[in-house]
């Protein structure tokens, strides 16, 4: 939802100010591309984060296990 209002914004300025829609296109691709490589990094950093999580409590359980 909240792409959607950036992208209307961007567009209408851009209509606003007479640019082409070469322009146009290359810009709004260009920004598809950063939104993809965040998104994809933002992926890579919350999986790393579970399966750490995951690896300390396969400690945690193994630690609790051996005290009973």
């Amino acid at each position: 939802m909240m792409l959607n209002i950036i992208f209307a914004n961007m567009l209408s300025y851009l209509q606003e100010h007479g640019l082409s829609i070469l322009w146009k296109t290359l810009l709004a691709f260009l920004v598809f591309i950063v939104f993809y490589i965040v998104a994809k990094r933002v992926v890579a950093r919350v999986r790393n984060n579970i399966e750490k999580n995951s690896l300390n409590t396969d400690v945690y359980a193994k630690r609790i296990s051996k005290l009973i």
